[in-house]
């Protein structure tokens, strides 16, 4: 069947559904008309396309049943057990509706294999399920890169007078860092707002303590864009400019989340692992 003809169909169900039940008329009209022009198209097949993502229980099957047997792969199979509905119920549902993306659907493969695992069953919080339904691919990359990373350099750049530096401050430069770029995210100029849902919802913190190893913060000043805002401000100026140092640490609920959904079954990170304080202090 053409898609001029599946338009059409659609057209005619609607006016059928206006003479059946007249008190829709007057509303259903405009939507008739306006789904034969070129922006009805564009729309009716946009939503169309919410269909052709959502996959049916046969495609989750196969894919969760490959994930699993990856997954739990060194688990004896007396050791399996069935999931808490309250976990695998949820999951399933929302793996049906993840468009494929390869992130998320691994987070939720790696918490169903915790939940399967009768010595991992009891740290699969349902509070994950919906923890991963809030994340972006880009965050679930990001919540990643604990499990490789150990360090996570934050800036955040001020300016003010220098006669009063302090008291008249103004941030030019929140939170800046490059973790968006080193976990591979599509849109990394969104880093910050990444940080801030993964802060919101817990699994991590952004620390007024800062590294004091060498070579921690180099490439975060020196990027070009930080190079730049430096540059603005012109030496021998009113103006001078302060850069506080500052790290992203791990809470405790996203170490329990990452060991949960996110590092490798059977190999768990340990406290310290996740992201290294090395040589730290608060300012």
């Amino acid at each position: 069947m053409s898609d001029e003809n599946k338009v059409s169909e659609s057209i005619n169900a609607v006016t059928g559904l206006v003479k059946a039940v007249p008190i829709y008329q007057d509303l259903a009209q405009p939507a008739a008309k306006e789904l034969g022009t070129g922006l009805g198209h564009a729309v009716h097949f946009a939503l169309k396309r919410i269909g052709y993502l959502a996959y049916g229980w046969e495609h989750v099957e196969v894919f969760l049943w490959r994930k699993l047997m990856e997954k739990l792969s060194n688990v004896p199979p007396g050791d399996v057990v069935a999931p808490p509905p309250n976990v695998a119920g949820p999951l399933i549902d929302l793996v049906r509706f993840s468009g494929g993306d390869e992130s998320l659907c691994d987070m939720y493969a790696n918490l169903l294999a915790t939940a399967m695992d009768s010595k991992t069953a009891h740290t699969a919080h349902p509070a994950f399920v919906e923890i991963i339904r809030q994340l972006t691919p880009d965050e679930a990359r990001i919540i990643s890169t604990f499990s490789r990373e150990r360090f996570f350099p934050v800036i955040t750049i001020r300016t003010g007078p220098k006669s009063n530096p302090l008291s008249e401050e103004t941030t030019i430069l929140k939170d800046f860092s490059l973790i968006g770029e080193d976990a591979g995210c599509q849109h990394p100029s969104n880093t910050r707002l990444y940080l801030d849902n993964i802060c919101r919802l817990g699994l991590a913190e952004i620390q007024g303590a800062f590294y004091t190893a060498p070579g921690i913060y180099d490439r975060v000043e020196s990027d070009a864009r930080v190079v730049e805002l430096m540059a603005a401000v012109p030496e021998g100026g009113t103006l001078m400019l302060h850069i506080r140092r500052k790290m992203l640490a791990m809470t405790e609920l996203g170490l329990a989340f990452a060991n949960a959904c996110v590092a490798p079954h059977g190999r768990p990170l340990a406290e310290g692992e996740a992201f290294s304080l090395g040589y730290y202090m608060y300012q």
